[in-house]
């Protein structure tokens, strides 16, 4: 794919789907769902918004070369993924990659089902303003996702409480959190289809690498949550259920966060041209994997550096780091995996 891009007459998010809908047929049997890449155009109406449907591909050609890499160093957690899960740690990067930030238009409803009736119906900016309220609710209980929940509950180790159920229903039904809708409709989707190429038990493991990348997920398990925060999130943080994720314990969470936290490149929307960023440099060895990212100038490098700090205190693995540089003013820091 990559020595023929050059000379590709498909656009980039072609490319993406044509790929990702090939490799899901080939590794799955099941049919990848194009609906996400239908809405993008959309979604990329707001000034607020930014691409995430080929940023999951990116991140999939990033996670996969590194995966490849630590087969060829023989990490344990890698090879001995099949033996525990029966699937291949490359076969369940693929589902959790490439499906990670799947439903994030429902995380952006509002906006979208707006913009739909707006220039499908040519109404007013007042109207649209009161148009069609999500309501998770019935969807939540009627398609028993707790069930599914409690499949993610038993991976990590916890007990469905009355803290535990609270903190998943309210992050699905009135956060719409995209991490844990999408690691439900991945089991919901494999549940309709009939299918025999990826075990259950790693499929489970995508779908909990998914639930657990978003931030403000991951920092309720790791007792961070916000003061100001709900009832239900403070009582959740407050058990730490996870203060750091170890990458020999949850390979694929661990790389999905990573990988997710340094592809910035090509990503448009939101601050793109302001950030301006470039993957500079990839260095896999035995002992360290590093990822080196630079952007246009001051700003973005502050917020991002800012933003790879908040990942270091909850990854675990000092072999992983992150190298932020600035184009413009020469500043440069290297900041690894420390889970501190």
């Amino acid at each position: 794919m990559a020595s023929d891009y050059r000379q590709e007459a498909r656009d980039d998010y072609q490319i993406a789907l044509d790929t990702i809908k090939k490799l899901w047929v080939e590794v799955s049997g099941v049919k990848y769902p194009e609906i996400q890449r239908q809405l993008e155009d959309i979604l990329l109406r707001n000034p607020e918004y930014r691409d995430h449907f080929l940023h999951q591909f990116q991140v999939f050609l990033l996670g996969a070369y590194i995966i490849d890499k630590l087969y060829d160093h023989k990490e344990k957690c890698i090879t001995e993924f099949k033996e525990s899960y029966e699937c291949g740690i490359e076969n369940a990067w693929l589902l959790a990659s490439t499906y990670h930030d799947f439903n994030y238009s429902i995380q952006e409803y509002d906006f979208w089902i707006k913009e739909f009736f707006s220039h499908a119906l040519s109404i007013s900016q007042n109207t649209k303003c009161s148009l069609s309220p999500l309501n998770l609710d019935v969807a939540f209980i009627r398609e028993n996702f707790l069930l599914k929940t409690q499949e993610i509950c038993e991976v990590l180790n916890l007990k469905m409480n009355d803290i535990v159920m609270n903190f998943f229903y309210e992050e699905a039904t009135t956060e719409r959190n995209h991490g844990l809708l999408s690691a439900l409709s991945l089991l919901k989707l494999f549940e309709n289809t009939t299918q025999n190429k990826i075990n259950h038990s790693g499929l489970i493991q995508a779908a909990v690498a998914i639930a657990l990348h978003d931030e403000s997920i991951w920092k309720a398990f790791s007792g961070r949550g916000e003061n100001d925060d709900s009832e239900w999130n403070r009582n959740f943080a407050e058990e730490t259920f996870l203060k750091n994720q170890e990458f020999k314990k949850y390979p694929l969470a661990f790389l999905l966060i990573f990988c997710d936290t340094v592809q910035e490149w090509g990503r448009v929307g939101k601050n793109y041209r302001e950030s301006k960023p470039r993957l500079e440099d990839v260095t896999l060895g035995s002992n360290e994997i590093l990822l080196t990212l630079s952007v246009g100038d001051d700003n973005p490098y502050e917020r991002k550096t800012h933003e790879i700090h908040r990942v270091a205190k909850f990854l675990k693995d000092q072999r992983f780091a992150i190298e932020l540089k600035s184009r413009a003013s020469g500043k440069n820091t290297k900041i690894p995996m420390a889970g501190v």
